[in-house]
């Protein structure tokens, strides 16, 4: 009897997929997020309310966060949210589901973010470069680029204080 040589079949990698206006840019927020099955990681400057608090958005975050599954969603931002006098909705939906949210801000002395970016599990990602700008690129199966921006990020997390020690220091 003959044994077949075991070849492995790689799958190829999902293009990396450009967007450039706000309503495109909310369109592969929400593709990401509807990736995630465990954890979503975010960098950003700062919560920008237009792609952010968009229904879409916070229905697509609600539905990963209501899942029958155990689901992260970590947030770093370079600076507190400036107080709104309606609120941010993602930091209300952060309060309302406090045990799937994690929110750090980086310390004065850390360098600032330039860019945004969210990784859905170790796969999916949204990146900007610019995050005055709207335009961007994402990528629904791109595990090289996910892995750098996971340890970009931990680096930086690692550096922050837990909500539970910042809420201390206040």
């Amino acid at each position: 009897m003959s044994v077949t040589p075991f070849t492995p079949v790689l799958a190829p990698i999902a293009p990396r997929l450009v967007f450039r206006t706000l309503a495109e840019a909310r369109h592969a927020l929400c593709a990401v997020i509807g990736r995630a099955e465990r954890r979503i990681t975010l960098a950003a400057p700062c919560l920008e309310p237009d792609l952010y608090a968009h229904p879409t958005v916070l229905q697509a975050l609600t539905r990963f966060v209501l899942s029958p599954r155990y689901t992260r969603v970590r947030i770093l931002l370079t600076a507190p949210e400036p107080r709104e006098p309606r609120g941010h909705a993602l930091m209300s939906l952060s309060r309302r589901l406090s045990t799937s949210f994690d929110i750090r801000v980086l310390p004065p002395q850390a360098r600032p973010l330039q860019a945004t970016y969210l990784v859905a599990d170790a796969s999916a990602t949204l990146l900007r470069l610019d995050a005055g700008e709207w335009e961007g690129m994402y990528a629904l199966e791109h595990p090289a680029a996910a892995r750098s921006h996971l340890i970009h990020f931990e680096s930086l997390w690692q550096r922050c204080p837990s909500t539970e020690e910042a809420a201390l220091a206040l």
